[in-house]
């Protein structure tokens, strides 16, 4: 009898033994399927973010090529623009010498006279400035 007690008792042990493992087996194969599919949508996600992170680094680059030749042909314009104005300038300081000879030449000067050079000397400070105000407005 004893023996029989303690044969039943090691089949339910076994039984036990035998469910528990069971239940363990299933519960490491759920957490690997888990843990499988947490690494997967990391591994995609992360593929997402170096695929944005290497479009915004070529954006970037771009822009920055963009801007280094806008840069090198707005440099380029502006020499321009002050090789014109250094022109403009220096025609407008010939103008103004010979208008200082005019006067210094003459002894009597008539307010007329005078009035007409004033009104010559603005006609063509404004004719030779022109190309600047264009430029700036």
């Amino acid at each position: 009898m004893l023996c029989d007690v303690s044969k039943e008792h090691h089949e339910l042990i076994s039984k036990q033994l035998e469910e528990t493992k069971v239940f363990l087996q299933t519960q490491i194969t759920d957490i690997r399927m888990l843990l499988n599919s947490k690494v997967k949508k990391f591994d995609e996600n992360s593929t997402t973010l170096h695929k944005k992170v290497d479009v915004e680094a070529e954006a970037s680059t771009r822009l920055i090529k963009d801007i280094s030749s806008l840069n090198k042909s707005h440099m380029v314009g502006l020499q321009d623009k002050k090789k014109g104005d250094d022109q403009v300038y220096t025609s407008v300081e010939e103008f103004l010498i010979e208008i200082k000879t005019l006067i210094s030449e003459e002894s009597t000067i008539s307010l007329e006279s005078l009035s007409q050079m004033v009104s010559n000397i603005k006609l063509n400070i404004k004719m030779e400035l022109a190309s600047m105000y264009t430029y700036l407005i």
